[in-house]
């Protein structure tokens, strides 16, 4: 089995880990790392990468399996097929503001300032938004009746936020979690766990294979 475990909040990582080595994967040296890394032993292969590369991955056919996120699979659409909804590593997609703007305040009445929850003020019309889910981004804010101007990241945008003048940043928390000050949520984007998933070279020829391993994943989730 080749497998590709989605780097992204640290407390959903862990569980993504735990979750494979329970399953049977030799994912134990990816404990409490940060970073991507590549496992292989006794004929397995275990990446752990960012979601967007194990995408690619899986449509390249190196890997077989990944476990990523729901907004992964809303982001960028049918490109690997879902087998099992693993209903842990919840996490939450949100639209935050940044009160210090990047290190500089916004100048009064410059109109880029944000609403803040319960003020009762509107988002600025053409809001300058980083976000490393542009898809996601957009349909939020133009249900806001705003047409933004995103600035996309490949990773989570929260450090590139504070060195920008940006009027919100949407970015990956785990459920519960809010970010980091100075940052303050100002909305939802959209919340889900984890899933697994299988390239569409792998499911159509090595589809034995990976119903095996979802049994044991399915399996490792009820334990």
């Amino acid at each position: 089995m080749r497998l590709g475990i989605a780097l992204g909040p640290p407390r959903r990582t862990a569980a993504a880990v735990e979750l494979a080595v329970r399953a049977g994967a030799p994912a134990e040296p990816l404990r409490g790392l940060s970073h991507p890394e590549l496992v292989v032993r006794g004929g397995h292969t275990v990446a752990l990468a960012r979601p967007g590369d194990l995408l690619t991955l899986c449509g390249r056919d190196a890997l077989d399996a990944a476990i990523l996120g729901a907004e992964v699979l809303l982001e960028r659409g049918p490109e690997v097929v879902e087998l099992l909804d693993l209903e842990v590593g919840l996490a939450r997609l949100v639209a935050a503001t940044c009160p210090a703007g990047g290190g500089e305040a916004p100048r009064e009445g410059s109109g880029n300032e944000l609403s803040r929850p319960g003020s009762g003020d509107e988002l600025p019309r053409r809001p300058l938004v980083a976000t490393a889910h542009p898809r996601l981004t957009r349909h939020y804010l133009e249900a806001h009746g705003c047409q933004p101007r995103l600035v996309e990241f490949v990773d989570e945008p929260w450090l590139a936020a504070r060195l920008l003048r940006l009027d919100l940043v949407v970015g990956l928390v785990d459920e519960g979690e809010e970010p980091e000050a100075p940052f303050a949520v100002h909305g939802e984007v959209v919340a889900g766990g984890l899933r697994l998933v299988a390239g569409l070279a792998a499911h159509a020829l090595r589809g034995a294979d990976l119903a095996a391993f979802a049994r044991r994943t399915r399996r490792a989730v009820a334990s």
